[in-house]
């Protein structure tokens, strides 16, 4: 009985250990989300959003983007933006998955640890345009288990960010 109890206890810790590795490195999406508004119209807001010497303007440590398809504003249009993470440069590659000028910009994203969805949504009011952004992160591999510790740097990049593009915006 003693020994069968025993076999019992350990298939259950060992049920316990694979569940919870499953949970770390199974699939995780995490989200962001963060809003500013501009004192500029929609189609202004939305050329920093798509034109790549524009969006360089505000975007942090890009080193270059580069178009690999020849388009740059149109459901398709994929690039390489070179950039800066951690201090090592990495090349991301870009494609627009979603657009309707002046209103939404969905755009896949992949490095090797990581995809990301971001989305960037326009409300045009008369006094400016309030920018939503919202950015959906898939870890891959043992990276997934990182991602139960990115939520708030993630958060704050973001705003930073947009922050970064009001400036350019009025700025222009």
């Amino acid at each position: 009985m003693k020994t069968a109890f025993k076999y019992a206890a350990q298939a259950a810790v060992l049920i316990a250990v694979m569940l919870g590795l499953m949970w770390l490195l199974g699939g995780r999406t995490h989200s962001t989300s963060a809003t500013i508004r501009v004192d500029a119209k929609a189609d202004k807001v939305f050329s920093f959003l798509l034109d790549p010497s524009l969006r360089r303007t505000w975007m942090g440590d890009v080193e270059s983007i580069e178009s690999l398809n020849g388009l740059t504003d149109a459901v398709g249009a994929s690039s390489e933006v070179r950039t800066v993470i951690d201090s090592k440069p990495v090349q991301v590659k870009e494609e627009i998955i979603e657009l309707e000028p002046e209103q939404l910009l969905r755009v896949r994203s992949e490095i090797p640890w990581a995809t990301w969805t971001t989305n960037f949504a326009l409300e045009a009011s008369q006094s400016g345009t309030q920018v939503h952004r919202r950015t959906y992160t898939q870890y891959h591999r043992l990276w997934r288990f990182w991602s139960l510790f990115f939520g708030d740097p993630i958060g704050d990049y973001q705003q930073n960010q947009l922050d970064s593009l009001r400036q350019a915006v009025d700025a222009s």
